[in-house]
């Protein structure tokens, strides 16, 4: 896999990649399948045009493992309210995967202090019960992160995200940013 320095480096090589060499295009996009990078630095996370504001507000609602979205991350970025349409989905429905952490992180964490090598750290988000969206009339997102492998190599903790998708330009920084923060607090436990 590709290593890159900085975040900024590796979303500036795999956008030009995937523009100038595109595995397919369909009707919408251009897709390059099983598109991987590793940060040297990850905590060099940011590309300097994305807004950092929103994604700290994002991360916070992450954190907090509530289903509803919250309404300083509207505030910050009122272009998710898009995503927030319910209508046709079970009132008990979230495609927030904050919740989905929270319930497993505790296990996740015992499992990689208590088993160096394990490679059993992961957090499914991605779940059977998310399949409603496909045939509901809805404007609502269908989860694009399938989950989160943690694992410890080298005395240091690691972490893979496996995607169903991701919008190279729009999403992928605060993904990016998300999911390592989340590393970052956990790379205690």
């Amino acid at each position: 896999m590709k290593k890159f320095s900085n975040y900024r480096e590796a979303e500036d090589y795999i956008i030009d990649n995937v523009v100038t060499s595109p595995e397919f295009i369909t009707s919408f996009t251009y897709e390059r399948l099983g598109t991987g990078f590793v940060l040297v630095n990850p905590l060099d996370n940011k590309n300097g045009r994305s807004n950092y504001d929103y994604a700290d507000k994002f991360f916070e609602w992450l954190l907090s493992g509530e289903k509803e979205l919250s309404q300083d991350v509207l505030k910050a970025n009122p272009w998710v309210a898009r995503f927030v349409d319910t209508s046709g989905l079970p009132d008990n429905f979230s495609s927030s995967y904050g919740w989905k952490i929270q319930q497993q992180i505790t296990d996740v964490c015992r499992e990689i202090i208590e088993h160096k090598e394990s490679r059993r750290g992961y957090l499914q988000i991605l779940q059977p019960e998310d399949n409603i969206i496909r045939t509901a009339k809805t404007t609502h997102e269908y989860p694009c992160t399938i989950g989160l492998h943690f694992f410890v190599r080298g005395g240091k903790l690691h972490l893979m995200v496996n995607m169903r998708s991701n919008n190279l330009y729009s999403v992928m920084p605060y993904d990016v940013y998300n999911l390592l923060c989340f590393k970052a607090i956990y790379a205690s436990c």
